[in-house]
């Protein structure tokens, strides 16, 4: 009888072992399930950020060729730049799509003007930039 107890006792023991082990495990997996998930977001948020900061430096090469009256060169940068947005824009949340393509029709409004051969498109380009600054600065 003795020994039918102590098996009893050592097979609950075990059971118990086993339990908490199991729970244990679940809880590790959870966390790591949520650090997984708010990494995820955080990459979101950096490609965002290379993605609209790589738009800026070509928006700001394009500025800089209007201000030496070269278009042709401007033309080309705000090409690139446009090309740049809408290559990664897949790759974004919603919420920087919308962004995106305010940004997109911003910067055709800078190619007709440039196509125009009109030196105020500068101040748009400026303008896009500063817009540009404060979203990084904010999402940061």
């Amino acid at each position: 009888m003795k020994i039918l107890q102590y098996i009893v006792i050592m097979v609950v023991i075990a059971g118990l072992s086993f339990g908490i082990g199991y729970l244990m495990g679940a809880a590790k997996i959870s966390e790591m399930n949520s650090k997984i998930i708010n990494l995820a977001d955080q990459l979101g948020k950096e490609r965002f950020n290379v993605l609209i900061l790589k738009t800026k430096d070509h928006l700001r090469l394009g500025n800089l060729a209007l201000l030496q009256k070269n278009f042709g060169i401007a033309s080309d940068e705000v090409d690139t730049a446009r090309k740049i947005l809408s290559e990664g824009s897949s790759t974004i949340s919603d919420q920087g799509k919308i962004f995106v393509s305010k940004l997109d029709s911003s910067i055709v409004e800078i190619q007709t003007g440039i196509s125009k051969l009109d030196l105020k498109t500068r101040e748009k380009i400026n303008l896009i930039i500063s817009e540009i600054d404060k979203i990084t600065v904010v999402e940061n």
